[in-house]
């Protein structure tokens, strides 16, 4: 597996202050369990977690000051936990979006079998638009037969959707790059239009109800780690 920072494909690399994903800012997140800090001290002078003999410790300790301690304390614990469990952060480029009903999609292959995205609820779609022509689309879908091969099952049903190209050239193109990989034909270009991708190549990732939840913007390393692994969190069901 290849683990190396996703190439340069295309389209606007920024983060928003909001922190949504864009593609080359590192996601990181804090342990807010382990922050460096320096001991705090009592008012005695003796850090607060080392422990003291009890001849030595001093005496008229107010009794409600360490019940008050004990109860931030215990209040601080609860507050953190869920923190620790938290999902980790996107892969560069992939944007959660408000979820929303995906458009009508229902294509024929060059084999002339139709694929109704209606009909694959109760499992996640990545759904993928793309064309020979599209310099990023041409450098990206070696990835995705990479990452096709690795997930096998593990990850989302994969529809490629081709946009208004003739079978000769998604043939010769894809049997050279990836040929373990079909495409639907969106001859018209209606159903891309539909739709809406920003530029090409574009993929929206379809959760089980039918709603678009994620968007990635250009081309990735699908084969790379951080996009494994998330895909294969949504092929076990966590979203």
């Amino acid at each position: 597996m290849n683990a190396a920072s996703p190439p340069d494909f295309a389209l606007d690399r920024r983060q928003d202050h909001k922190g949504e994903a864009f593609p080359d800012e590192p996601g990181h997140c804090t342990n807010p369990a382990h922050p460096g800090r320096r001991r705090r001290m009592s008012t005695t002078g003796q850090p607060q977690n080392l422990c003291v003999p009890r001849a030595s410790r001093p005496s008229g300790g107010n009794p409600a000051n360490e019940m008050k301690r004990n109860t931030l304390t215990l209040v601080l614990v609860l507050l953190l936990a869920p923190m620790a469990h938290a999902a980790p952060p996107l892969p560069p480029g992939v944007l959660s979006i408000e979820p929303r009903p995906a458009p009508p999609l229902k294509l024929a292959d060059m084999d002339g079998n139709v694929t109704d995205l209606a009909g694959l609820r109760g499992e996640w779609v990545f759904v993928h638009f793309w064309a020979s022509w599209c310099g990023p689309c041409r450098r990206e879908m070696p990835t995705l037969q990479r990452m096709h091969r690795q997930l096998g099952e593990q990850g989302p049903r994969l529809l490629l959707v081709n946009t208004a190209e003739d079978e000769d050239a998604i043939f010769e193109f894809l049997s050279a790059v990836a040929p373990d990989l079909h495409t639907l034909m969106d001859s018209d270009g209606q159903t891309t239009e539909l739709w809406g991708p920003r530029g090409l190549p574009a993929t929206f990732l379809v959760d089980p109800a039918g709603r678009v939840r994620y968007q990635v913007l250009g081309g990735r390393a699908w084969d790379t780690a951080p996009y494994l692994d998330f895909l294969r969190r949504l092929g076990a069901g966590f979203p």
